[in-house]
């Protein structure tokens, strides 16, 4: 695992392109090898359950966490209700844009509600979620680079669009006092980063652990809070990809422990667990349950993509 400070450097020599369309990318901070317009193209997550981020079928314009705004805050997420109700936000994205075609209709949640599945409604799954995108063209076709074709540089764009999604959902690390609009459920700035652990096996012959590449790009104020040594993968698990929801659940039976010395460092403590993608979330809750059980003071969960 290498940290971004070799691409911040060949991004100094060179002009970086797009990953998704090619065009040069001539920002101020010009390290992220995505265009604006491909940025605010993406298809952010806007209508996600609060409790476990699975995409909901009913649009809250209230609750929608975000769409891009080429030169605000140097590249920073804009909120959805100000840039739906001021058109000359989406003047720069071109007419096919998921921001721009956004037309749906306003929830009718009461103010200050969370925005949960049925399932969370009874109990949210996790403490709170952070998740970016929806699991489509082109993140999954991101993400399956990273994973399985070793384009370990796309670390890089997926982790700056996962840290979008954080600085919404967060007050900016070291700024006290201000609150986050992508959840209303209580979400705590964690102590403890925890990107998902590969077994042994499966890390030697992928040769990196996507999740911990993605983390290692984050901003520095999270990447001083990431903690490897938490967890171990000590029984092989078979690829969770194809597999039903009660089969990843049967598959993930008792996969995961804590290390040596690990639980005195959880107690009391507010934890996020990292991953590339999230499908049923039975890695997660897997994980999660072991964390509680070790006194863990919360359990959140962060991930670039959740699926349909």
């Amino acid at each position: 695992m290498r940290s971004c400070s070799v691409d911040r450097l060949g991004a100094r020599l060179w002009t970086p392109c797009c990953v998704l369309c090619g065009i040069g990318v001539f920002a101020r901070d010009a390290t992220q090898d995505i265009c604006p317009h491909c940025l605010g193209d993406l298809p952010w997550l806007f209508n996600n359950c609060e409790g476990c981020g699975v995409p909901l079928p009913i649009a809250s314009v209230e609750n929608r966490p975000a769409a891009y705004e080429q030169g605000a805050a140097n590249s920073a997420i804009v909120s959805a209700p100000a840039r739906l109700q001021r058109s000359e936000h989406n003047a720069h994205l071109p007419p096919h844009s998921g921001v721009a075609r956004l037309g749906m209709p306003e929830a009718t949640s009461h103010p200050g509600a969370a925005l949960l599945c049925a399932a969370c409604l009874t109990k949210p799954m996790f403490d709170g979620c952070v998740m970016a995108c929806e699991y489509v063209y082109p993140v999954n076709l991101l993400l399956q680079a990273l994973k399985f074709r070793r384009r370990k540089a796309l670390a890089r764009v997926l982790a700056y669009m996962l840290s979008l999604s954080l600085r919404q959902a967060f007050a900016e690390p070291g700024q006290a006092g201000q609150h986050g609009i992508a959840s209303r459920l209580a979400v705590t700035q964690p102590e403890l980063i925890v990107p998902v652990p590969l077994h042994r096996n499966r890390l030697v012959m992928r040769g990196y652990n996507q999740a911990a590449e993605i983390a290692l790009c984050l901003p520095l104020a999270y990447r001083q809070r990431l903690a490897f040594n938490l967890v171990k993968r000590h029984r092989p698990t078979q690829q969770q990809t194809g597999l039903s929801k009660a089969a990843r659940a049967a598959n993930l039976s008792a996969a995961f422990a804590l290390r040596r010395g690990a639980q005195q460092r959880m107690v009391g403590k507010h934890i996020a667990l990292l991953d590339d993608v999230v499908t049923t979330a039975a890695t997660m809750r897997a994980l999660a349950h072991l964390f509680a059980a070790a006194g863990a003071a919360s359990v959140q969960v962060w991930a670039v993509a959740r699926t349909p």
